[in-house]
């Protein structure tokens, strides 16, 4: 699904950031797929033992014009 939506907006999928809330679902899958992984984590969780963190972390939405 990474995929197809860098295909559909015609972007290379190291220039293209995934935003997501769900380290599982989001951070490891984008990252699987060669983007830039975001990671929205407003209770500023840990990451689980023994991932690759993401490229960006923010803890409030508002911070996320300054990554575009």
């Amino acid at each position: 699904i990474f995929l197809r939506g860098c295909e559909l907006l015609d972007t290379p999928p190291a220039a293209t950031l995934y935003v997501g809330d769900s380290f599982g679902n989001d951070v490891i899958g984008a990252q699987g797929a060669g983007l830039l992984a975001c990671w929205y984590n407003p209770q500023s969780l840990p990451a689980p033992a023994g991932s690759a963190p993401p490229q960006y972390e923010l803890q409030s939405l508002r911070d996320l014009p300054q990554l575009l």
